[in-house]
């Protein structure tokens, strides 16, 4: 009996636990998606999966490819980065250790071990070579510094830029250098006032012009209606040693450990956890079908208007296939043959307003500047998420069997819905307000091609 909740064109895994994607590059000709992965289940130690596709809809899975299987990451092969240089994949990641007895694992008990791997075509990899231990982080540290994004600047300096959690509780981002890849010294570090203990999940890229540091705080307090999950994510723009405001990637429920990295086109795109660890709502497959998350679907970035913008990439276009126009009238259901789809709700002018139901109990309006997504039932615990938008002329929603995405203005509601299965099938748009007349494009998309490699 196929299962109720399984996505048709998001990577999840087929059994077990999927988190955090690592190692994003482009290498030989495919683009390398590296994932977190507990093939037994959320309470087993996580290693590496990987997938590989060459144009975003067809993949080959690899299956668990790294291993918590070395006295340096026998809790755990955690969160890291790939580096493309001299024709070879090379990989950076934390080995999480903990100790026997009795430790907090915060100030005592757990190592975190960078560890290096390499490959000559991105399948096979070299032995586990130890760089840095807790011994290596400066003093202020706390034993949970990690998650490291590895990156080239000219012709012999490479950087690295490490997550950490300070003694004190303070989160920071501690900035290393190398002239090769396998001693590092530390070069700087940004912190921030407010912004958490624990800075998870780093990045550090350039857009536009204008440098960008990302991560993942942990323990920042709501603000009215920003930062309103458990753990945060987004960027701030560098200036200098100064950071910018920090700004959420995204406004739903469910976004986490983003990575990005650059197409061969000169792409910056970026892939999120479709998830959040310690919530307080539900993901019921866990229980129901043996396994639990996926990955979001690729987005392009692009700075404009003083903040990034994301967009699904172009690729997802190949996966359409019927297409469905019409024009929506006030009150009028709309039932559209599958929830598998991608729909477009565009406007007349630019609308300051609107009022619109879609699948069962899904609401999206638009008033006072503000757009809002409330669930219902469905979202198992989740209800309600807004962020500041000024007029617009069109939402993209992407629908998949449990999950949706939602682009307005640059911005994203990323959130996981599970109907009931008697429910699901199809997808419905009712026009409930909107100050301006509107049509929706939708079209139905086919799932992902996978072919599992032995």
């Amino acid at each position: 009996m196929k299962n109720t909740y399984r996505q048709e064109y998001h990577l999840m895994p087929e059994t077990g636990f999927l988190n955090d994607p690592n190692g994003l590059c482009y290498y030989n000709g495919e683009y390398h998606i590296f994932h977190q992965y507990a093939p037994q289940g959320l309470s087993a130690q996580r290693g590496w999966g990987h997938y590989t596709t060459k144009d975003f809809v067809n993949y080959n899975n690899y299956g668990m490819v790294i291993y918590p299987d070395s006295v340096w990451d026998k809790n755990g092969s955690y969160s890291g980065s790939a580096l493309i240089d001299d024709g070879e994949m090379e990989l950076f990641y934390t080995g999480n250790v903990k100790q026997p007895g009795n430790h907090d694992y915060t100030l005592s008990g757990r190592e975190q071990n960078l560890i290096y791997m390499s490959s000559k075509d991105g399948v096979n990899f070299s032995e586990k070579e130890l760089l840095m231990t807790n011994d290596d982080y400066p003093e202020n540290c706390s034993c949970h510094v990690r998650d490291p994004k590895v990156w080239k600047e000219g012709e012999n300096l490479y950087k690295m830029i490490l997550g950490a959690r300070t003694r004190d509780d303070r989160g920071e981002a501690l900035v290393y250098k190398s002239s090769d890849k396998k001693h590092w010294t530390l070069d700087k570090v940004y912190t921030k006032p407010q912004l958490g203990y624990m800075w998870e999940c780093p990045d550090f890229f350039e857009l536009e012009g204008k440098t960008f540091l990302c991560c993942c705080p942990q323990g920042v307090e709501p603000k009215g209606i920003e930062c309103q999950n458990i753990y945060q994510s987004g960027y701030m723009i560098v200036e200098g040693d100064e950071l910018s405001e920090f700004v959420e990637f995204d406004r739903g429920f469910d976004f986490y450990a983003p990575q990005t990295f650059l197409a061969p086109d000169g792409r910056r795109i970026i892939i999120g956890w479709f998830g959040l660890p310690d919530v307080p709502y539900k993901n019921p497959t866990e229980e129901t079908e043996n396994w639990i998350h996926c990955l979001t679907i690729p987005r392009t970035l692009e700075f404009k208007d003083n903040k990034i913008w994301q967009e699904p990439i172009a690729e997802l276009e190949k996966l359409r296939t019927d297409e469905i126009s019409l024009s929506l009238e006030p009150g009028k259901i709309n039932i559209l043959p599958k929830v598998q789809c991608e729909a477009f709700i565009n406007f007349k002018d630019k609308t300051d307003s609107f009022d619109i139901s879609i699948r069962k109990d899904i609401n999206i309006s638009l008033k006072d500047g503000v757009f809002t997504l409330k669930i219902g039932d469905s979202g198992k615990g989740r209800t309600e998420r807004s962020c500041k938008v000024d007029k617009t002329d069109s939402v993209r929603i992407f629908s998949d069997t449990s999950s949706i995405e939602i682009f307005v203005n640059g911005e994203v509601f990323s959130s996981r819905i599970y109907e009931e299965k008697d429910n699901s099938e199809d997808f419905t748009v009712v026009l409930n307000s909107s100050s301006q007349g509107c049509d929706l494009a939708y079209y139905i998309l086919r799932p992902f091609e996978i072919t599992k490699i032995s």
